[in-house]
């Protein structure tokens, strides 16, 4: 596994989840609840 384009990934993922996660806190906030 190539270190660098893992780390890219990873960040991009981390950033991808917070947004979906405070879009969904937003929106909805017992949704957020029930996906943890």
């Amino acid at each position: 596994m190539i270190e660098g384009t893992y780390q890219e990934l990873s960040k991009k993922i981390r950033y991808y989840l917070k947004k979906i996660n405070l879009k969904l806190e937003r929106e909805n906030v017992s949704y957020t609840f029930y996906l943890r």
